[in-house]
């Protein structure tokens, strides 16, 4: 991990700076591929990010958020893991069902 000006990066083993989704020590990080409006490619991302069309949330620490969680008062949830329709730490929407309940979300993701 490095800090240069203020954006954090990670660099592989191979000293190049690492872009996309990397598991690093057990938690998921995303750093930009490129660098693009106020993203320089290989920083970490963090808060809400639309990526490939999904919501996700990343923390200011930048780890990819899983599960319930309250955010400004509101309460997501993020699919802990890849399964079916859900990708990793997406944003759940519409109707769903989450340890045998069911529960109705918004296209803004929060709990209805």
């Amino acid at each position: 991990w490095q800090t240069i000006n203020g954006f954090r990066y990670y660099f592989g083993t191979d000293g190049k700076e690492q872009t996309g989704f990397k598991t690093i020590s057990g938690s998921t990080y995303y750093f930009w591929p490129k660098t693009e409006g106020s993203h320089y490619k290989g920083t970490m991302a963090k808060g809400w990010q639309t990526l490939n069309g999904f919501k996700y949330y990343f923390g200011t620490d930048g780890k990819q958020q899983t599960g319930w969680k309250t955010i400004s008062g509101k309460t997501y949830y993020f699919w802990p893991s890849t399964a079916g329709k859900h990708y990793k730490g997406t944003m759940a929407t519409g109707k769903q069902t989450i340890g045998g309940k069911t529960y109705n979300f918004g296209t803004d993701g929060v709990r209805r």
